[in-house]
C-alpha cells in the first residue's frame, strides 16, 4: 500500500520516501518537548492577563460590553 502511494508520487513528478518509525518517534518525542517548554515559558503571561482581567477587567467587560451593572450602581 505504501508502495503504491510512492509509485503514484513518483508518476506525479514528485520525490517521496517512507520514513521509518523510530526517526518518527524521535520527531513526536521532540515536538513534546517544544510544547512543555513553550506551555511553561508562556504560564507566567497567562497568569498576569487573568489576574488582571479578574481583578479590575471583569466588571468594566460586563458593565461597558454586556451592559449588566452591580446592583450597588
Amino acid at each position: 500500500m505504501i508502495a503504491d502511494i510512492l509509485n503514484r508520487m513518483e508518476k506525479l513528478g514528485y520525490k517521496a520516501e517512507a520514513v521509518p518509525f523510530k526517526h518518527r518517534e524521535k520527531a513526536i518525542s521532540q515536538q513534546k518537548r517544544k510544547l512543555l517548554i513553550s506551555a511553561i515559558l508562556s504560564f507566567p503571561l497567562f497568569w498576569a492577563m487573568v489576574s488582571h482581567f479578574l481583578s479590575s477587567g471583569m466588571q468594566s467587560f460586563c458593565v461597558n460590553i454586556l451592559g449588566i451593572t452591580p446592583k450597588g450602581l
